[in-house]
């Protein structure tokens, strides 16, 4: 348990998944690791992914992902908040 939350095993995650009924996932992982722990999430039932990674994972066609790239989106963000005022 950590600050109230109880944190589960990795092993266990088939059975959080079936037995919860979780269907999305959140990949946030070193790139190295990124397939793999895909992998392990769609064989314990997991239906789509957000990808954090900044590497492609390839996934069967009954599981979505969508990649987020995070240096894309701070570069919108920095945009934004630079040019804020300008436009108005």
């Amino acid at each position: 348990e950590f600050e109230g939350i109880r944190v589960y095993h990795f092993d266990d995650l088939p059975t959080m998944v079936g037995g919860k009924g979780i269907r999305f996932a959140i990949l946030a992982v070193p790139s190295v690791a990124a397939q793999t722990v895909a992998d392990q999430l769609i064989a314990a039932g997991i239906d789509g992914i957000l990808n954090f990674a900044p590497v492609t994972v390839t996934v069967p066609s009954n599981v979505s992902i969508i990649g987020v790239d995070l240096a894309i989106e701070l570069e919108q963000l920095s945009f934004a908040v630079v040019n804020r005022g300008y436009n108005s």
